[in-house]
């Protein structure tokens, strides 16, 4: 079979759905790296802890807890608790 360029042999694609779609590390429960724990279904695949993640406006650290206020502004669970003492 000619193997010029524009040819897709479908036989030889592999795919690994336990990929994060975002970052492409491994999500299986097999691979011990702990991300199997907090990954999410995404797109035709899994989505990992740190890319579901997202900055606080406030501390900047990454959080999956989070409100958003009413002007937008995404807030961890952290400092949700310092606004409201």
């Amino acid at each position: 079979m000619d193997k010029s360029i524009g040819e897709i042999n479908m036989s030889e694609i592999t795919v690994d759905i336990n990929l994060c779609t975002h970052c492409f590390e491994d999500t299986s429960f097999s691979a011990g790296n702990g991300k199997f724990v907090n990954r999410i279904p995404s797109d035709a695949g899994w989505m990992c802890a740190e890319c579901q993640s997202v900055p606080c406006d406030n501390c900047e650290k990454l959080t999956l807890s989070y409100e958003v206020t009413p002007d937008g502004n995404w807030i961890c669970e952290d400092c949700i608790k310092v606004d409201v003492r």
